[in-house]
């Protein structure tokens, strides 16, 4: 008997943590998500407020987050590559997928 063991059950994945859980981010964080690379590679999403895993990824992340009027994180312009396409140069963002003719703001390169 026994048969064989289904690495997910339907559910969410385990955050691996030994002990206590991280302290919760500043309110000043764009996201409240964490993208988690499990001991097998997979990638999921860990919010650090609820201390909820999911697989899929939020909608959240793909939004940005709120929109800010001042500059953007540091972080945010190393996720933007600029593309030169004949005559035509554009900006591509690697996380989000997404491009745009508009310089983003705090893009260096």
């Amino acid at each position: 008997g026994g048969g064989a063991k289904k690495k997910f059950g339907g559910g969410a994945p385990k955050k691996k943590f030994g002990g206590a859980a991280p302290a919760p981010s500043p309110p000043s964080k764009a996201s409240v998500w964490e993208v988690v690379t499990d001991d097998d590679g997979s990638v999921y999403y860990y919010n650090t407020v609820t201390q909820q895993s999911q697989w899929e990824r939020p909608a959240e992340l793909d939004a940005g987050g709120a929109p800010s009027a001042g500059a953007a994180p540091p972080a945010a312009s190393s996720e933007w590559e600029k593309v030169v396409d004949g005559q035509d140069v554009y900006y591509y963002n690697t996380r989000t997928q997404e491009s745009q003719w508009e310089r983003p703001p705090g893009f260096v390169g």
